[in-house]
């Protein structure tokens, strides 16, 4: 197991941040065939009155709640996840097993949580939630703070550690 270059405790290949001091850890090296280097920005999202019409309110219930997809950006694989109440993400071990498993897709060298993030459908909307991940979530490159929802819509993008995933609807 690495040890951390300033205080020297122990951490998980792939922390992004030392459990122990909360300083920077080293960036993980990778052989991982399918993400090579680090993690691209995501695109920046447009205004809110580019992106919903006047047929979209925000403030409604939709009849049917709509059928979430997960694409993860630089491998190219998407999750289906249809019309789910809860989905937790992260990366799979022998004491958790996530919904969502990102391990396959270079989720420890990007810096996934084994418990990461939830995705959770209220009144027909999708909402997100940071697990206390170390490595943060991001919304669209605005942190999220961990234990409060945050509302998805289609085309937008998330960040769990150093890992992309687009949400389509």
């Amino acid at each position: 197991m690495p040890k951390c270059p300033y205080c020297k405790a122990d951490y998980i290949a792939g922390t992004l941040y030392c459990d122990s001091c909360g300083r920077p850890l080293p960036k993980p090296t990778t052989t991982h065939p399918v993400i090579p280097g680090s993690a691209p920005e995501p695109p920046a999202r447009p205004p809110k009155s580019e992106r919903d019409t006047a047929a979209q309110d925000d403030e409604t219930t939709p009849e049917r709640p709509p059928h979430l997809r997960l694409q993860l950006v630089q491998a190219g694989v998407t999750f289906d996840l249809g019309s789910r109440e809860s989905i937790v993400i992260g990366r799979k071990d022998p004491d958790q097993e996530p919904d969502v498993d990102l391990a396959p897709y270079g989720g420890v060298e990007q810096g996934v949580g084994r418990r990461h993030a939830l995705i959770t459908l209220k009144q027909g909307h999708y909402y997100i939630e940071d697990l206390k991940s170390i490595n943060e979530t991001l919304l669209n490159a605005s942190r999220l703070f961990p234990g409060q929802l945050y509302r998805l819509h289609d085309g937008d993008y998330l960040r769990l550690g150093a890992l992309v995933v687009k949400v389509l609807f």
